[in-house]
């Protein structure tokens, strides 16, 4: 994947003459949305009657970009864009084109709108590690052992699908003043397939599926 980044100097961020950021002059790699490798847990759990099972998988490496979060960032909408919102002076610690330390601040607003540019953002802020852990199923069950006569078994479960996050990962640019921002949204939903692999733009959260399954022998 490619797209715009921070312009650097001798490791320096560069600033223009008003104290936002530069984006280089061409698109450069950002990464690989493909995860270096996947792994999972599966493993079942037995006390008396009462019986878990339990999966956890992940992906490890690749990247994502979120055009939602290009978006909110624009909007002034999402919870880093608030940092330096109330001060309204954010001095980016960094150089001029010609190389001289900056002097200018520069508000939260004016900084996000200048990388988010609506729908056409800078990718390498709002790209991030695609790393995730979750646990993806839980099964908690209970056999019951006194029945009436004409049952030979019944179990009751409790099942869970996609539960929660136990780790995602964090933008890969460290912002001066706010660091690597969270990631807040599903790496494995993307805009599309084919061409549009590793984007994520306005989806619908994934759905977490909870239900409860009654198993009954005769």
């Amino acid at each position: 994947m490619y797209g715009y980044k921070w312009q650097t100097l001798n490791g320096q961020y560069v600033v223009n003459a008003n104290g936002v950021p530069v984006k280089t002059d061409a698109i450069e790699k950002l990464g690989n949305f493909n995860p270096k490798f996947t792994a999972g847990f599966s493993n079942n759990f037995t006390y008396k009657n009462w019986n878990l099972n339990l999966l956890i998988d992940g992906k490890f490496g690749g990247i994502v970009t979120s055009g939602t979060s290009a978006q909110m960032a624009y909007a002034g909408t999402s919870a880093s864009t608030a940092t330096f919102r109330d001060a309204n002076s954010w001095l980016i610690p960094g150089v001029t084109p010609e190389g001289k330390a900056n002097t200018v601040s520069v508000n939260a607003e004016k900084f996000w709108q200048t990388v988010a540019q609506g729908d056409y953002s800078w990718g390498e802020f709002f790209t991030y590690d695609a790393t995730n852990v979750r646990v993806r199923e839980l099964t908690l069950g209970y056999n019951f052992t006194k029945l009436p006569g004409f049952f030979k078994h019944a179990r009751l479960s409790f099942v869970a699908r996609n539960l929660f996050f136990l780790y995602r990962g964090n933008a890969i640019l460290d912002v001066p003043g706010i660091g690597k921002r969270k990631m807040d949204f599903d790496p494995e939903v993307s805009f599309g397939n084919s061409n549009f692999q590793g984007v994520e733009y306005y989806n619908l959260p994934s759905t977490r599926n909870i239900g409860v399954n009654l198993k009954l022998s005769f």
